[in-house]
């Protein structure tokens, strides 16, 4: 059976979408500037950190996010035929962890963008990141696989 093509179009649009806003944001904001002032908002915050800007050497970072990418990804491959909903969720954490390795890379830092109140900014790959992160809880509590 595997992942159906619906899930591999929906995550294709959300990486396009994360990625389009991050060059839209990035080209148009200057740092810690917002679009309009209101909550939730569109932002530019650079993440030289990992979650809630914890700081941790760049190259540490970067060696580990492609570890988990290359490990997300060859369990993905794996399993993507005999265990699909688990699949599901490691493409979601995979997608998310290219597109914030991606710009630790090219940028030095991720870019987030959407700031849900002071002090919690995401991007769409932290969010593609934490929805395949509760639905692997979700099916380890319900004892699906």
């Amino acid at each position: 059976m595997g992942v159906k093509p619906k899930i591999i179009l929906v995550l294709v649009t959300l990486l396009v979408l994360d990625r389009l806003l991050k060059i839209v944001l990035l080209k148009n904001l200057l740092a810690s500037q917002a679009f309009f002032n209101w909550y939730p908002r569109l932002t530019l915050h650079q993440n030289y950190g990992v979650a809630f800007d914890l700081a941790v050497p760049h190259m540490i970072i970067v060696v580990m996010s492609v570890l988990l990418v290359i490990l997300v990804g060859a369990l993905f491959i794996k399993i993507q035929k005999k265990q699909v909903p688990l699949a599901i969720a490691l493409a979601f954490i995979f997608v998310g962890a290219v597109s914030n390795l991606y710009d630790r890379i090219f940028y030095g830092f991720v870019i987030d963008t959407i700031e849900l109140f002071p002090r919690s900014i995401w991007n769409i790959a932290d969010v593609l990141i934490l929805f395949g992160l509760i639905r692997i809880v979700f099916m380890k509590k319900n004892n699906i696989t």
